[in-house]
């Protein structure tokens, strides 16, 4: 296997938190390794990974998948929220979860300057009947604060 062009074997947790570091990816080093472990490190066919950022990038796309179903699985009290402020949405289990979910899914960088602090999920049109957890993630941005005051005109 290869990482930044160079043959390495078979990658050890620092390179792996490394690699993820780099592409803004959210999940757990150590997860990612049992996880390419159990498989003995080959694809679906039997083949070997020939680098470990396409590895990584695999496994990112099973972290989000996972991250999905939990949302999906999740037992929540059921609540309506047709009349309520926005900003009590924000509160609620359902946003926090789709928020991290969306997130990873948006690639852990603010979409307009790149940065990967103080992250946001803005949504740039609302739906009537919506609420903040309904929409796709191709329905949202990822931002960071500062682009995302940038957007709403907040100092």
């Amino acid at each position: 296997m290869t990482y930044k062009k160079v043959e390495i074997g078979l990658p050890n947790i620092e390179q792996i938190k490394e690699c993820a570091n780099k592409y803004g990816y959210k999940y757990n080093a150590y997860d990612c390794y049992a996880y390419f472990k159990a498989k003995d490190w080959k694809t679906k066919d039997g083949r070997d990974y020939w680098s470990l950022e396409f590895a990584c990038s695999v496994y990112n796309s099973v972290h989000v998948s996972q991250m999905q179903k939990k949302i999906k699985k999740e037992n929540f009290k059921e609540l309506s929220f047709e009349h309520s402020p926005y900003k009590e949405q924000l509160l609620d289990k359902r946003w926090r979860l789709f928020r991290e979910f969306a997130i990873v899914a948006r690639g852990g960088v603010c979409e307009n300057c790149g940065s990967k602090k103080k992250l946001v999920i803005h949504h740039p049109q609302y739906k009537d009947g919506y609420n903040a957890w309904d929409y796709s993630v191709r329905d949202v941005v990822c931002l960071c604060n500062n682009c995302h005051k940038k957007i709403h005109n907040i100092k």
